[in-house]
Parts: structure tokens; sequence; C-alpha cells
């Protein structure tokens, strides 16, 4: 059996092995693969270095020379369906990733050469264009929304990274197989001890200095930074010292450019890039997560956060909000009712404490073990499939 993965994620090469930015590593694409299978990644190739390793065995990766930019789809539309064609002739199933601009040209060409095809949710083709910032997201935005809901309409298996908001937005058709279920899989080796010691944390804290965090991208204005400056200009009035740190690749340039501005660049500190195995350190040393993003699937730095039990203020992008209380949770850019819950939570260790605990809780779904045995059931039902097809 080989199976084609499809996304529009940018990959890196150096040296005969494939790199991505971290959104599909190779312990992601292990799930497409079983005993005497392979599997053909198609994605886009990037000039720019990705740390995160996707090479794994019985994989080969094909980035598309007809594909670098989203224009390119229709610019250079009969060379890239060809492409695309050339390499589903070659497998038994295809699982296509949305949003995304290959979507749509992929399910034609399967439907044309008869090869079964689920598909995976994992964000809001409309949110993603409309706070990309430029006038062409936002005239884009609508019909790439309206395509997304075709094309999750026309498949027989969905699988949705979030619990409720992207079955909402793309509801799968009458009889359609579905599953909800993160790409996010925690490590077993999460225990108690890690509540403890923030509960702990939390009630030894006497001091008035109050550490905000924050993981992403920092090139990516639809990450939420610039809701947080605005907040910490408002912040500088209150009791408390706000210290927001900052984790992730991109230019810090436009965050300390607005920074300067708002005359909060002193609050702000840039760490730059981490180690994955690093990152639960990082949170330990963290009393409020942030993650004020303008746009999401479903977040796994929030998800690593709640597993961390570090207290969370969060947007209500895609299905971010599934993750926390209700009450901690802002509408997308509102930096108001985010300065109203940092001084909230900053002031209540038994706010604080609660938030931690029920973080902690929520987390357990999705540990490794829970969510690896109900997607490799899901997918084990769509390639029984592509053996009677």
């Amino acid at each position: 059996m080989k199976i084609c993965f499809v996304t529009d994620h940018p990959f890196s090469e150096k040296e005969g092995k494939f790199y991505s930015g971290g959104g599909v590593p190779g312990s992601m694409l292990e799930r497409y693969i079983r005993e005497g299978s392979s599997l053909i990644v198609v994605g886009r190739r990037t000039e720019k270095h990705n740390e995160t390793l996707s090479s794994i065995p019985n994989a080969e990766f094909h980035l598309l020379k007809n594909y670098s930019k989203p224009y390119d789809i229709y610019k250079k539309y009969r060379a890239l369906k060809n492409e695309i064609a050339d390499l589903i002739k070659q497998v038994d199933g295809v699982v296509i990733r949305v949003p995304g601009g290959l979507a749509g040209l992929t399910i034609k060409i399967c439907k044309n050469l008869q090869k079964p095809y689920a598909i995976e949710v994992c964000g809001s083709a409309f949110d993603s264009l409309w706070n990309q910032g430029s006038i062409a997201g936002k005239i884009l935005a609508p019909f790439s929304q309206h395509s997304t809901r075709m094309i999750v309409r026309s498949a027989d298996y969905v699988l949705y990274v979030s619990h409720e908001f992207l079955q909402k937005e793309y509801p799968a058709k009458p009889g359609a197989v579905t599953i909800a279920c993160s790409n996010v899989a925690l490590p077993k080796d999460i225990n108690e001890d890690i509540l403890k010691e923030r509960i702990n944390r939390i009630e030894a804290k006497k001091e008035e200095r109050i550490v905000l965090g924050q993981i992403g991208n920092m090139s990516v204005r639809y990450k939420g930074y610039h809701v947080v400056l605005k907040a910490l200009k408002i912040l500088k009035s209150s009791p408390y010292n706000f210290v927001y740190e900052l984790v992730g690749g991109g230019s810090e340039d436009a965050i300390l450019k607005q920074a300067r501005e708002l005359g909060v660049e002193e609050s702000i500190v840039i760490r730059g890039r981490m180690d994955h195995k690093d990152i639960p350190n990082f949170m330990k040393c963290v009393d409020i997560y942030l993650h004020p993003s303008l746009t999401e699937g479903l977040p796994r730095v929030v998800v690593e956060a709640i597993s961390n039990a570090v207290p969370c203020l969060v947007s209500s992008a895609g299905g971010t909000a599934e993750l926390v209380p209700q009450e901690w949770v802002h509408k997308p850019g509102d930096y108001k009712k985010l300065v109203a819950d940092i001084l909230k939570m900053s002031g209540d260790k038994e706010l604080m404490r609660k938030a931690a605990i029920t973080n902690f809780e929520k987390g357990k779904e999705f540990y490794s073990e829970v969510l690896n045995v109900r997607r490799a059931e899901y997918y084990n039902n769509f390639f029984k499939t592509l053996k009677l097809s």
C-alpha cells in the first residue's frame, strides 16, 4: 500500500533530509505508514532552513516545482495539475490537509483517477487569510472559506483537530466517517509532580514580578503579539511588574518597533528559538501563558501550556477556546479584556491555582496513549477501504 500526503506546508532540504518549521514532524507522518507500506509527502519548497526533522523511513518527499506562492495555483495550473497527477497515479489513497491552495486541485485529480481520499481539517480558511495583513488576503478569504466547505463536504473521511469549532465551520456530509482528534500528542512522561510544582510556585510567590509567556513565530502578525503590547501599555500603571517573554523563530523587529512606540520595550524579553525539549523548563518560569492569536486551528503550544499546569489567557480564535475555561477567553484583538483578565488572575492566587488544576486535567485528553489509539483506528478504517477498492 502506498499513500500520498498533500499539504501546503513548506519543507527545506539539507543533505538529503527534509525539515519542516514544526508543523509536520516525522513523528506525525508515521501515522500514515503501516507495515509494508510507504508514503509520498507532497509540499512546497523553501530555501529557509527549517529545524524540525520530517524525514522518516519509507517516506519520500516531492517538493513541487510549480508551486511556491498562492497565485501559482492559477498561474501554473496546468503544469501543477500534471505534476500532482503523476504522483497520485502511483498511490492507493491520498490524505489532504486543509485549508490550503492544493486541496481543491488535488481532490479533482483524485476524482478523475478514482483514488480514495481523506481530509484533515486543521484551521479556518477564512481567518488565516483575513488576518494575513494584506488586502489580497481579505479579498480571497470569503472565496477560500466557501471552497474549503465544499472540499470537506465532498469527503467520505474527515478528521478535525478541534472538538466543535471546525466541525461547525466545515460540516461533513451525512454518512461521512469523522473524528475529532488533535494533531498534538503529548508524551507519556507527564506526571502529577508538574501540577504540584505549579501550585507550590503559585503559593510561594510574593514578589510583584509577573512573567507573561508566549511561543510562536515572531514574524507572523496573526499570532497577536501586537495585542499583548497594547495591553502592556495599560498595565504599566498597575502595581505589578509585568515581563513579556517570547520564544520562537522569525524576526522580532516589528515587535520591538511597536514596543518602543508604546513605551513598553523594557518589559520585553526575546528568548529566540528554543529546542522543543526545553519548552517544559520555559513553562515552569512562566506565571501566565498568553495566546492572543487572530487565527488558529487547535494550537499545540496552548496544549503544552495546559499540560504543564500553566494558567492561560487565550483568544477565541479557532478551537483555542475549547482548551481553557471561558472566563479566560477574549475575542481576537480585544486587548482591553486581556488587560482585565491579566489583572484579575495576577491578583488572586486562588484563581491561578484553580486555573492550573483545571488546565492540567484538560491536558490529559492529549496524551499520546489516548490520541494515538483513536487516530490509528480511524486511519485503519480508511486504509481498509483502499484494499477493497
